[in-house]
């Protein structure tokens, strides 16, 4: 017997044709259940929940396997950690401290495991508190990754209160950041990367405390966007292994051989909206693309000139050791003034001034030592729709009891659109239509890397037999 509560019914009285009539509607568990969703999205909705397009973004970072943010409720720190292989926490990125929820039901920042979508701003603005925030970067209902706040939407506009309150509980959910770090994040971290929000970590005053800025909100001269002023290409990439571009119903779109270059449109988990160099777009599966950087730099770092290493960030300490210049070094965190890095088996840390980016580019050679090896990998199998039967009638509604519009014969391959009891809903050829489904079966196709492939299309004389009577 389900509880009282689950148990609703709702009585309402109209006017029909001169006489009151009385409906009775009875909710079911799901229908509650669906309500009870939709409050809880609508709690991570605070002061971000507003109705407005998204801009369009050019990633630095396609890949939305390559890092995972964790965002440590307990310390205020938001860290960014790269993948190497199968170990998704291998080395930071990016480490910075951050303001988050205030306590209170309606404010505190929720805990979970979300992947990013594509909703993101340059410049934001909240209408409830008339205030705006630069680089927006949605997590979940109203949940955002954004900078300190500002009166205006230009440089230099910051509020001094949210500068002093990083490190602290003090928004209405959202993240907030210095503006480099969520600039960051929101040119590297493309929809589909996992974000971990967590209060379990450790407490770390240290680890907070280094990460606070040493400058004043008076000093506090946000860094140029790079990004914007480098006007980055679209993000390409290449295929792993022999495969398939689907549309977003699984229907074969093209093959894509391995090797092959492509734009990618839009980045997402598990799978990425690619172009082809024919035009042809489609979705294709992450594990099966080798994400080329895109950033106006690059990830290798060198040293520019040579640079003392210390063990903490802090020049008053004695230095452990020297990095020469032009030694290749990896980044494993960042304060305001310092990198954490690891070099020739040392680690600690050097004045960001000591380290420039590098350019560096994948040539041909080290882009094919990259693609799978294995001989598998140059075969490409997809699975097809095809009319099985003789022949098979389409109809322009799920019906028998309509005339039919067209007539294919077997080996003709069809895009599903959708699909009835009965019926599958179809492109063949130049027609759209209901075709039933006994007259279809699947099929998988097997090409070899190199052979393109084309739907086939056997449409034969509407008038030749009679269509079936049943099928509803």
């Amino acid at each position: 017997m389900p509880l009282p509560w689950y148990d609703i019914t709702i009585s309402k009285e109209f006017w029909h044709g001169g006489i009151i009539r009385t409906m009775n509607r009875r909710f079911s568990c799901a229908a509650v259940a669906l309500l009870l969703c939709a409050a809880f999205l609508l709690s991570f909705a605070p002061d971000s929940a507003l109705a407005w397009k998204p801009d369009a973004v050019t990633y630095a970072n396609a890949d939305p396997e390559r890092y995972t943010i964790v965002v440590d409720l307990v310390n205020k720190v938001v860290t960014v950690y790269e993948r190497e292989g199968d170990d998704p926490y291998a080395s930071i990125a990016l480490q910075a401290i951050c303001t988050i929820g205030a306590k209170g039901k309606s404010t505190e920042t929720p805990t979970g495991t979300w992947r990013l979508n594509t909703l993101r701003r340059r410049f934001g603005y909240f209408s409830k508190y008339d205030c705006y925030a630069q680089y927006w970067v949605n997590v979940v209902g109203g949940i955002y990754f954004h900078s300190i706040l500002y009166t205006k939407p230009a440089e230099g506009y910051f509020t001094r209160t949210s500068f002093n309150a990083l490190g602290t509980a003090a928004s209405h959910g959202c993240i907030r950041l210095l503006v480099e770090d969520v600039r960051w994040i929101y040119y590297n971290c493309p929809p589909g990367t996992r974000v971990v929000v967590t209060d379990s970590e450790p407490e770390d005053p240290e680890l907070t405390a280094s990460l606070k800025p040493k400058f004043s909100a008076s000093q506090y001269r946000p860094e140029p966007d790079t990004y914007e002023a480098a006007n980055l290409p679209l993000p390409r990439g290449v295929a792993r292994r022999g495969s398939v571009l689907t549309d977003a119903k699984g229907n074969f779109v093209d093959t894509v051989d391995k090797g092959e270059y492509f734009d990618i449109l839009l980045s997402g988990y598990p799978k990425s909206t690619v172009r082809l160099s024919s035009g042809a777009t489609g979705l294709l599966e992450n594990d099966r693309i080798l994400f080329l950087d895109n950033s106006p730099g690059s990830s290798a770092h060198v040293i520019a000139a040579d640079a003392e290493v210390y063990e903490k960030p802090s020049t008053k300490l004695e230095p452990v050791a020297t990095l020469l210049e032009g030694t290749e070094v990896r980044i494993l965190g960042s304060t305001v003034y310092f990198h954490r890095v690891k070099a020739s088996g040392t680690e600690g840390y050097v004045l960001k001034s000591r380290v420039r980016a590098r350019n560096q580019s994948l040539s041909p050679e080290e882009i094919e030592s990259m693609l799978d090896a294995d001989e598998d990998s140059d075969k490409i199998t997809f699975p097809v729709v095809r009319v099985k039967s003789e022949s098979a009638y389409l109809y322009e509604r799920a019906s028998t009891r309509y005339e039919p519009i067209a007539r294919f014969g077997r080996g003709t391959d069809l895009t599903v659109l959708g699909s009835t009891q009965n019926f599958y809903q179809v492109i063949a050829g130049k027609y759209t239509g209901y075709i039933l489904k006994r007259d279809c079966h699947t099929v998988n196709v097997t090409r070899q890397n190199g052979q393109k492939y084309s739907f086939k299309v056997y449409e034969l004389d509407l008038d030749l037999e009679s269509p079936p009577e049943d099928g509803e």
